[in-house]
């Protein structure tokens, strides 16, 4: 595949942190009495879904949100301290496709997460961009992220592919006209990931798929 720009996503392909993040969200909402199941996280996310929209179905009032959200991204922060979530062969992937390559992040995470994460590590010295969701009016699957990327960096989507871990990922990648390799994960298993070009079984897979 010819590609001249790479437009990484940043939880799940980088970084295992999908998993901690929907214990916080889960441990969260349990303490407001709320149950969230795994499976019912994941059909939510899909669609763009999160925090705010189960604690809307659960009663909650549009104001009561920003505390929530808040103990809950409080809790988060602590939990990524607590774990080593960089996925491995990340950095080595990096390396790699860069040198062939220009590239991007885009996430909808928040900055703040992402710079704690790499407080210690080289990841972001290898994006001429970070898109977070302080950047966009949208978020995945909407398109605006990736076509913020684009546009950053005076891309055109036929030059560029998206490297994903989710359905709302792929969603959003595909709907801005780029080709989306999927980095297979466990926490995403159920996932079923139509309208992606290839799905890899490790991130190590991607230069193969790119041909470089």
């Amino acid at each position: 595949m010819s590609a001249e720009y790479v437009l990484w996503d940043h939880d799940g392909v980088l970084v295992d942190t999908e998993p901690w993040f929907f214990e916080a969200t889960r441990r969260t909402l349990r303490d407001y009495g709320v149950d969230v199941t795994k499976e019912d996280w994941l059909s939510c996310q899909a669609k763009g879904q999160g925090l705010a929209h189960l604690a809307s179905r659960a009663g909650f009032g549009p104001l009561a949100v920003p505390g929530i959200r808040s103990v809950r991204d409080d809790l988060y922060e602590t939990l990524l301290d607590e774990n080593d979530v960089l996925i491995d062969g990340a950095l080595d992937v990096l390396s790699h496709v860069g040198q062939h390559c220009r590239m991007a992040l885009v996430t909808t995470s928040l900055r703040r997460f992402v710079d704690q994460l790499h407080a210690n590590t080289t990841v972001l010295d290898h994006f001429e961009f970070v898109v977070t969701a302080e950047d966009c009016s949208k978020h995945k699957p909407d398109p605006e992220p990736y076509l913020r990327a684009m546009e950053l960096l005076g891309a055109t989507a036929p030059r560029s592919v998206a490297v994903e871990d989710s359905r709302r990922g792929v969603a959003s990648a595909t709907a801005a006209g780029v080709r989306c390799f999927v980095v297979g994960s466990p926490f995403m298993a159920t996932y079923d990931f139509e309208g992606a070009h290839a799905v890899l079984n490790d991130i190590r897979d991607l230069p193969a798929g790119l041909a470089i």
